[in-house]
């Protein structure tokens, strides 16, 4: 929390975590116990931690646990682990926020925490946060997008990284490959699906201006895999045949899947050829793979009002004053990056203006929420604050790759294309329609 204008962040429970070392505050006698709606406090800790250890410093501060249960249910909470079903961030994560000075809040998602989170921090300070930011990736950025859609002014500033705004939709596409692959009885080695990823870089890494190994517009890849039917692949000293399975009797277009030069053999096993037998991600449910055309239907059905945030309907947001980044990895092995381009064109489609109070930046070649050959946001939380409470708007977002190379994302549509000079260098490269 920063005394220049106290400011709070929440993550994603009862974890209460409150930057800056004031110890004589640091008590569970003068922190008040948090009224909770339908639950009942079994306890409150307040510890004052010393030189906890991050990346960059040794942080002091002071936790606040608040432990709950809901009458009845035979629960106590206090926290969760992170991602996926999970609320909670890791402590790392909360830690590296903690150390830039903000009073951080950790939820199971349950809203009361939101006017708790206000109560602790005005007892333990003497008033409370100026302003709140939600800053999470995943599962946590698509509670970013229900609460700006549901809750439009819990927070002034939302970052919403990789969100898994079509839940209900993705979920049942993440086994689709493991469902064709079980209905045909056949399972491609990794060397074969590396060599379509690979065959894919060379025809795409090219479109804007510079091989690096990254595709920075997929939508204008136009290669196909079924050119590389019929050639043999040497894996591991056993030629093996790229062949065509069966195709779709019906075709119909059911979701997304991964963007071209996205990485497909990360979890085959190992061996001369090394079969890939798919990914049973641990958040898709175990169905009975025989319906799962049936399971598509009735998971949009059954389970969008409960879980789903794609409301394009963000009005209450934006009149509270709330503004919203959200970025998203193109080359995503979890979260279908096409979604989230659905879903910002469905705002834009009811608020041509969208772009005053919600921007959505596309990040080529990165994985799920960081990683992979493409350049990583490196600030986006500090973007945000700079939008909310100066109200300057970031154009482009900077970013750097894992070997130190520098772009500008840029803001949906725009693409990043090369004009000229270092390659690694953002300097060298320009904003530009992608579809003049």
């Amino acid at each position: 929390m920063r005394y220049s204008g106290l400011r709070s962040l929440a993550a994603a429970a009862g974890l209460f975590t409150t930057a800056v070392n004031q110890a004589g505050n640091c008590s569970s006698a003068i922190i008040p116990h948090p009224s909770i709606p339908d639950g009942q406090v079994l306890g409150l800790t307040a510890t004052s931690v010393s030189n906890y250890e991050t990346d960059n410093s040794a942080l002091n501060f002071c936790n606040v646990t608040v432990t709950y249960t809901h009458p009845g249910k035979n629960d106590a909470i206090h926290g969760a682990g992170g991602g996926g079903y999970a609320m909670r961030p890791a402590d790392s994560g909360l830690a590296a926020v903690v150390a830039q000075n903000y009073t951080v809040l950790a939820t199971d998602g349950e809203s009361w925490s939101l006017d708790a989170s206000s109560n602790i921090t005005t007892s333990f300070y003497g008033r409370g946060p100026r302003c709140s930011y939600w800053n999470v990736c995943s599962t946590d950025g698509r509670q970013g997008l229900m609460l700006a859609q549901r809750y439009p002014t819990a927070f002034d500033g939302i970052m919403a990284a990789a969100p898994e705004i079509n839940w209900p939709s993705f979920l049942v596409g993440e086994i689709w490959p493991q469902f064709v692959m079980n209905q045909l009885g056949a399972f491609p080695p990794g060397c074969v699906t590396d060599a379509i990823t690979a065959a894919t870089m060379k025809a795409c890494d090219d479109i804007d201006g510079v091989v690096d190994g990254v595709i920075s517009m997929p939508d204008l890849c136009s290669f196909g895999p079924l050119t590389l039917v019929g050639p043999m692949v040497d894996c591991n000293g056993t030629n093996v045949h790229i062949t065509r399975g069966n195709a779709s009797s019906e075709g119909s277009f059911l979701w997304y899947g991964l963007n071209k030069g996205t990485p497909l053999s990360t979890d085959c096993q190992t061996g001369s050829v090394g079969l890939c037998y798919g990914i049973q991600r641990s958040i898709s449910l175990r169905w009975n793979h025989r319906a799962l055309d049936e399971i598509f239907r009735r998971s949009k059905a059954e389970s969008n009002h409960l879980i789903g945030t794609d409301d394009p309907d963000l009005s209450a947001f934006k009149q509270a004053g709330g503004k919203m980044i959200t970025y998203h990895g193109l080359a995503d092995e979890l979260i279908f990056s096409e979604g989230t381009e659905q879903y910002y064109k469905q705002v834009e489609a009811q608020d041509p203006s969208v772009r005053d109070f919600y921007r959505y930046f596309e990040a080529p070649g990165v994985l799920h929420c960081q990683g992979g050959m493409g350049p990583v946001p490196t600030d986006l939380l500090s973007a945000v604050v700079d939008w909310v409470e100066n109200g300057i708007v970031s154009e482009t977002i900077d970013a750097r790759t894992a070997d130190g190379r520098r772009r500008r994302l840029c803001p949906y549509p725009l693409v990043s294309m090369y004009k000229g000079g270092d390659e690694r260098d953002a300097e060298s490269y320009r904003c530009e329609d992608a579809f003049p």
